[in-house]
């Protein structure tokens, strides 16, 4: 378990999902008029589906008072080959780990909610023995971006893609 003063991270509970999947919808939200609704739409359902990532991922959640104020879907190493519908990790190397759809309650944004999620996911990811850990953000995640970047992320252009001829996801790794 990971605490900072005000919050603690676990592995979410099947009684967390709702209020995780909440977490989500409302974060995520921000950023529907960035995407075009052809890619919005299946990725808000990409978003939401947690039970569809449960096999190949740990869903993280930072906890305060019982409240859910954010959470994060970690991938540990080898995991992207038992999940290939996901178009979002299978880029990566088989053994790095990765980190899928970090989201913070916008009423908790600022309180470093964000960066104890990244961080729980690079202890486990070096428990794992995993040589890096990559993630996939877009253009209009500039707070997320610039998170990363401070934590000691760096771009990986190699594996960007592009869902949609107008969106580039931008990849990022830390090599641990």
């Amino acid at each position: 378990m990971w605490a900072m003063p005000s919050a603690i991270v676990r592995l979410a509970q099947d009684h967390d999902k709702e209020q995780a999947r909440a977490v989500l919808a409302t974060a995520y939200s921000e950023y529907e008029n960035s995407f075009p609704a052809e890619n919005w739409v299946p990725y808000l359902a990409d978003i939401l589906d947690l039970e569809g990532r449960a096999a190949a991922s740990e869903l993280l959640v930072a906890e305060l008072d019982d409240r859910i104020l954010g959470c994060v879907s970690y991938f540990p190493p080898g995991a992207k080959a038992e999940y290939p519908t996901d178009s979002q990790s299978e880029h990566w190397p088989p053994e790095w780990s990765a980190i899928r759809l970090l989201a913070v309650d916008p009423s908790a944004r600022g309180e470093g909610v964000g960066r104890l999620l990244t961080d729980a996911c690079i202890d486990r990811a070096r428990e794992e023995g995993a040589p890096a850990v990559g993630l996939h953000t877009t253009e209009p995640m500039s707070v997320a971006r610039s998170m990363y970047e401070r934590m000691g992320f760096e771009r990986a252009p190699r594996y960007d893609f592009r869902p949609g001829p107008t969106i580039l996801v931008e990849a990022y790794r830390l090599l641990l």
